[in-house]
């Protein structure tokens, strides 16, 4: 073997070490973060808080992470990733301990909205890093299978995390044991081999002068997939935290029993879960536009047939699809955005930024609007109107962005 195979056999191994390493980064990151977010509200409420307060406190959360989104993406290079996510996870270690040090509630918001903070720049970073160091060999659907796997590996993890350390140790040591998963990250994050330099996007047009990095109109000026990308995250995440918020609530007045809305969320859990898995082999078979337009029309149909159905074993079957579209779309929506690194001028960190951020604004925002529709429609009024309003939104952009790309071929 020549000197340039052994070099190029030896920098796909580091590849493929620094993916793994990167997944069960990912794992970490929402088993520490899951964990503490199951644990801080039953700990704001034994303290006795009111209920309103509860809520604000935890919401500090998701806006923390929102607001580092797009910063912690233009702030993204990769010859300084490593450090970048290792004091991440760092600062949300510490964070999630201090949590548990004192009761006073603005000290716990501050933290509260610090460990958001935190979380949502690793997870940018996190994002970021594995579009630049994906092998070449590895297709994008494949290894954004595998990454949201990892994800949703976590959050199911941090809910035994959680419920466990509250029961056999206590609030302030379960704060203590969340914050450790996420020390235990930044330690492996430093273990990262990272090359120098990115792979290069293609060209830019020579015509046109190159967008300024981390300015309001660079972000305005990504291509047109990562919109819409970014769009199909904020409607999978919508009507999922939809249907998970008020469905409950509204089974419970149909008489569907508690003991069975346990038992969906967690075929429902284990449906979005183990399709990720699954995802890397079914699409190599099955393209992910087929996949991606079957699951965005067949979960708005599942959303809205919820109001016609009362018995078990449906309910069931009809939860399993919910999870299985909400799984699927989370990796064809990461997807569509991965590959777009390789377009001109495109930057990882934004590009991860973004769409995170579309994600969060759906968790931030679809619980309020969802249920000031209920207040005034009803709840099954309700899944029928975001049901049809949010396909045809989607697909009105999805129709704009076609014709749009079409024009410019015909234009070359």
């Amino acid at each position: 073997m020549s000197a340039a195979q052994t070099a190029a056999a030896r920098e796909a191994c580091e590849r493929r070490r620094n993916v793994l390493l990167l997944y069960v980064l990912s794992t970490f990151s929402t088993t520490s973060n899951g964990s503490m977010t199951f644990v801080l509200p039953l700990s704001l409420d034994r303290l006795g808080h009111p209920l309103p307060l509860v809520g604000t406190v935890v919401a500090l959360i998701g806006l923390g992470s929102l607001l580092s989104r797009v910063s912690g993406g233009a702030w993204y290079r990769l010859v300084r990733a490593r450090w970048l996510t290792a004091a991440s996870f760092a600062l949300m270690g510490c964070s999630t301990i201090a949590l548990g040090l004192d009761d006073v509630v603005l000290f716990q918001a501050f933290f509260a909205g610090l460990c958001g903070f935190s979380f949502g720049l690793a997870t940018t970073l996190l994002l970021a890093l594995l579009i630049d160091i994906r092998p070449p060999e590895d297709s994008a659907a494949s290894t954004m299978s595998w990454y949201t796997a990892a994800i949703s590996a976590g959050y199911a993890l941090s809910a035994l995390l959680g419920a466990q350390s509250i029961e056999r140790l206590g609030y302030g040591p379960a704060f203590f044991t969340s914050g450790l998963v996420a020390l235990a990250a930044a330690t492996l994050t430093l273990t990262f081999r990272l090359p120098r330099k990115a792979p290069t996007p293609a060209a830019l047009d020579p015509r046109v002068p190159p967008p300024p990095v981390g300015r309001p109109r660079t972000v305005l000026s990504l291509p047109a997939g990562v919109w819409l990308g970014t769009l199909l995250g904020f409607y999978l995440t919508f009507i999922a935290d939809t249907y998970q918020t008020f469905y409950p609530i509204y089974a419970v007045g149909i008489g569907v029993s508690v003991g069975t809305i346990g038992l969906l969320k967690v075929v429902h859990s284990i449906a979005s879960t183990g399709v990720r898995f699954a995802g890397a082999g079914l699409f190599r078979i099955v393209p992910v536009a087929v996949v991606n337009h079957t699951m965005t029309i067949t979960m708005a149909l599942a959303l809205v047939s919820l109001i016609f159905v009362t018995g078990d074993t449906i309910l069931m079957v009809i939860f399993v699809i919910l999870g299985t579209c909400r799984g699927l779309l989370r990796v064809t929506s990461a997807t569509m955005v991965a590959e777009e690194r390789r377009g001109p001028g495109v930057g990882a960190g934004l590009v991860s930024g973004i769409y995170n951020a579309g994600m969060d604004l759906a968790d931030l925002f679809s619980p309020p609007l969802a249920g000031a529709l209920a207040a005034v429609l009803t709840i099954p009024t309700t899944f029928t109107v975001i049901g049809i309003a949010l396909p045809a939104i989607y697909y009105t952009v999805w129709f704009a962005v076609r014709t749009g790309r079409q024009r410019a071929r015909v234009q070359t």
